[in-house]
């Protein structure tokens, strides 16, 4: 029997060497010789195989300083007997029938990504010690780093891109806040207003005050939002009856969805109304609201339970007492009594720099054509968020949208890991035709 050990490169990643093992094996049960599969292990395991090989006289001899090999990697541990010089000696090989499971060893000093679908990265792997693999320069919050054991990186306002365009409108009624309420925490939302712009204007000046004015007394950010939408609808209510009571825009009203990002990692959202907001993971849309539409089953049973009427437009359009395109929003003074309401849903997500590329806050102006991970595509597509916020708008234009279109994009710690070569997504016809849709 002859088995050549060779050693072959070393990984920067690993604490130890990585062996090919080959050469002929001799089957337990039928004693033939046959040729060994090419198989791999490292010396970072935990149990030593004999191993023999050919020294350079051509004379089989045992192998002292033994590899450490991983079993559970192999498909097959094969003991064989073999008499050499009168004594008999049991030595143990592996074969490795499956050849994929141990990939073979790459270039000195490029590591493959296992959560970017394969790729080679040159440099150090920061995900294997628990932090991200930026494309943005980020500075790291040294003491939450010190406090969670992992590289927390620190969100920088002016890396991050918005844009909002008028559309087929008269006017934008589409507003979003970008701003730092203290060291701790980060505050982003967007509002999309109807029958005028009075509540959005409204909600993007003071939401920052009032949510200022809660966390300083409740360290629940739950029960933050929950009040400072309560607080804003009561305030809007007021200012609405003193200054707009004779004119049209005092029914107007306006989404929010708006998000607390506590130490970079524990985000909080409240949300009333269609605008969304997107995370992507793994190069995958995760839809962090849901729509408040009137089709919605608890939705309906809301409304119709307080006297309210689900009715469609003549496009089909399913609308609160024939008006209103959502069951919850701030504003629309005359729709309360029907079951409109302002309470926010909440909703808590806890992100992984490694892993979390971008949050995405979009109008329902974007989604009305482009889907979530529609929308995580093109973003990938971009090398940095402004361009990816200019070209999610552009495009919900392109594909037929009516409505101003308005987007956010925030980087996390992720941005960049899962781009695609491809630019924006591929034209479609049909999406020409989409049917007008008033808020």
């Amino acid at each position: 029997m002859c088995t050549t050990l060779d050693k072959c490169h070393r990984l920067g990643s690993t604490f130890g060497r990585q062996f090919r093992l080959s050469g002929l094996y001799l089957q337990k049960d039928t004693g033939e010789t046959t040729h060994q599969k090419q198989c791999y292990c490292s010396l970072t395991a935990t149990k030593e195989l004999s191993i023999l090989h050919r020294n350079r006289k051509g004379l089989l001899r045992l192998e002292n300083k033994l590899p450490r090999c991983s079993l559970r990697q192999y498909s097959c541990i094969v003991p064989i007997n073999l008499s050499q010089n009168g004594v008999n000696q049991r030595k143990i090989l592996i074969q490795n029938t499956h050849p994929s499971i141990c990939a073979k060893t790459r270039q000195v000093g490029v590591l493959s990504d296992p959560e970017n679908k394969g790729k080679k990265q040159v440099g150090i792997n920061f995900d294997t010690i628990g932090s991200w693999n930026n494309r943005i320069s980020m500075p790291i919050l040294i003491k939450e780093s010190i406090q969670t054991g992992r590289l927390i990186p620190k969100i920088p306002l002016e890396k991050i891109g918005k844009a909002s365009l008028l559309g087929r409108r008269n006017r934008n009624e589409d507003r979003y806040a970008i701003q730092q309420l203290s060291s701790e925490y980060l505050y982003f939302g967007i509002f999309d207003g109807h029958n005028g712009d009075v509540a959005a204007e409204y909600l993007q000046s003071r939401m920052c005050d009032s949510l200022s004015f809660w966390l300083s007394r409740e360290p629940d950010q739950s029960v933050v939002l929950q009040q400072s939408f309560i607080d804003l609808n009561n305030s809007l209510a007021r200012h609405l009856t003193s200054y707009w009571l004779d004119d049209e825009q005092f029914s107007t009203g306006s989404t929010a969805t708006v998000c607390l990002l506590q130490h970079s990692t524990e985000l909080t959202i409240g949300h009333v109304g269609d605008t969304r907001a997107l995370l992507c993971r793994g190069g995958k849309a995760i839809a962090l609201t849901q729509d408040h539409h009137p089709d919605d089953v608890e939705e309906k049973r809301r409304i119709e339970s307080c006297g309210g009427v689900i009715t469609p437009n003549s496009l089909g359009t399913p609308k609160v007492n024939g008006n209103l395109s959502m069951t919850r929003c701030i504003g629309n003074l005359p729709l309360k009594k029907y079951g409109v309401t302002e309470h926010p849903e909440i909703h808590r997500k806890k992100l992984d720099h490694g892993r979390d590329a971008f949050l995405a806050l979009v109008s329902d102006g974007v989604s009305f054509v482009l889907s979530d991970q529609e929308v995580v595509d093109i973003t990938c597509s971009c090398t940095d968020p402004q361009e990816a916020a200019n070209r999610v708008t552009d495009q919900a234009l392109q594909f037929g949208s009516e409505d101003n279109t308005t987007c956010v994009i925030i980087p996390l710690g992720a941005w960049g890991k899962y781009s695609t070569d491809t630019g924006t997504i591929r034209y479609s016809f049909g999406r020409t035709f989409v049917p007008l849709r008033d808020s």
